[in-house]
């Protein structure tokens, strides 16, 4: 279960992601995805965090990496029908230490 300063940083990630197309490249998400691991780091004292997201989903793939996170697998989501083209995922995830390294 997510603590409620997590979650509130999560739905601020979720809404700049699809707020507005037109304000794709500014890095917002970015930023937010950033804000998101500095808390859970250094406030939660969290060592690992991973994510997931479609493997249609590009945008979200490229944020992953730009703020550092290491492909880890791909994978079918569990709650998605094996015959949606939604049900393919991609996992990736940073640790602490990687974290800190890239934010010195």
């Amino acid at each position: 279960m997510l603590c409620q300063p997590l979650k509130v940083f999560l739905c601020l990630v979720l809404k700049l992601a699809g707020v507005s197309k037109k304000r794709y490249g500014e890095g917002l998400c970015t930023d937010a995805a950033n804000a998101c691991l500095k808390y859970g780091f250094d406030n939660l004292h969290f060592e690992k965090v991973v994510s997931f997201t479609s493997s249609l989903s590009k945008n979200s793939e490229s944020v992953m990496q730009r703020i550092g996170m290491k492909y880890v697998a791909n994978f079918d989501h569990p709650k998605i029908e094996k015959e949606s083209l939604l049900c393919s995922h991609v996992l990736s995830e940073i640790n602490k230490v990687q974290f800190n390294v890239l934010n010195k």
